[in-house]
């Protein structure tokens, strides 16, 4: 059984579960890491949805955004260009199977495995701490999305042409997102499995414990303290 909310009235549905089990899995996954250890936060995996912000963010390799090993055989999203507009192109959610990626041996737990206690507790802080400095409250996190989420190095040229702007030197573990707020979402007309996005305001942000060095679209950088 599972839990639902219907006119302010909390009961227990059946309908939250998937059967077979990789279904369920995949359910799991994208309500914001529900079920972390076996379902990991696969919310930027697909298209956005009000009701399933990012919690504890996979990186761009763990989706597959970068390489080739998606965790979930899905790969993550890219952009697109469609009649001269920039889009975000999903896999669809609705199209996205678990239990065909299963069957084919597409799982793979090769770099999920190795996002230890204290490296997932990082992740859920970091990604509270973006949702906070740009002064996004609990009920409109839906309506953003992370494009992209990935652990960079001192040597980074975006990082240091941010620190450089900002006259601060980040230290400890960085973390570079790429969030955006998002517009409508349709089927691609030429592929019934992939959703685009429209993209309404787009934020690059190098996050630590301590600052975060952000960019709203092409602006300049600016430093924020946790």
């Amino acid at each position: 059984m599972s839990f639902d909310r219907t006119n302010q009235v909390e009961h227990l549905a059946s309908y939250g579960l998937g059967s077979p089990f990789p279904e369920d899995s995949k359910l799991c996954a994208a309500l914001s890491t529900f079920w972390p250890a076996v379902a990991p936060d696969a919310a930027r995996t697909f298209q956005p949805n009000p009701m399933w912000p990012t919690v504890s963010p996979l990186t761009d390799a763990e989706i597959g955004q970068v390489g080739n090993v998606p965790w979930d055989g899905i790969v993550g999203p890219r952009r697109v260009t469609r009649d001269g507009t920039e889009l975000i192109e999903y896999s669809d959610f609705a199209h996205a199977d678990y239990v065909e990626n299963s069957l084919q041996k597409k799982f793979s737990l090769s770099l999920t495995a190795k996002v230890d206690v204290r490296e997932y507790e990082a992740r859920v802080l970091a990604m509270a701490n973006v949702y906070q400095v740009l002064g996004i409250v609990p009920d409109d996190r839906g309506k953003w999305s992370v494009f992209s989420f990935q652990p960079v190095q001192p040597t980074d040229s975006e990082l240091q042409q941010a620190q450089t702007q900002t006259l601060t030197k980040l230290a400890g573990n960085i973390y570079r997102f790429e969030i955006y707020r998002y517009g409508d979402s349709f089927l691609d007309p030429g592929n019934s499995r992939k959703r685009l996005v429209k993209i309404e305001e787009t934020v690059t942000l190098f996050v630590t414990a301590v600052n975060i060095l952000l960019k709203r679209n092409h602006g300049t950088w600016s430093r924020k303290s946790v």
